[in-house]
């Protein structure tokens, strides 16, 4: 075997695993959406932490930042897993209000 058809078997091999490795997402379902809510009640560095880690816990949530002295939390999650609402919730059952 030449070199270079030891070089060329290898870029074979490379092309067939990694077409083998690859598979067709659907967009629909890994959509995601941004949300800001307003939340009322945060008061610290800690009050931020406690929200986004409740928020971070919900099956789809991808990030989630929050700001008491704005009083604001984004959160961006995939749309076919959970919705702005259960967001809300999840943020009043850690104590804070979502108005």
């Amino acid at each position: 075997m030449t070199l270079l058809q030891f070089l060329k078997s290898i870029v074979l091999a490379t092309t067939l695993v990694a077409a083998s490795c690859s598979k067709v997402v659907d967009p629909v379902t890994y959509a995601t959406q941004s949300v800001e809510l307003r939340v009322d009640g945060m008061t610290c560095a800690g009050c931020e932490n406690t929200i986004c880690s409740a928020v971070r816990a919900v099956e789809g949530v991808e990030s989630c930042a929050a700001d008491h002295v704005a009083g604001r939390v984004t959160v961006v999650y995939q749309i076919t897993k959970t919705n702005e609402q259960k967001l809300a919730e999840t943020i009043r059952t850690a104590g804070y209000q979502v108005p």
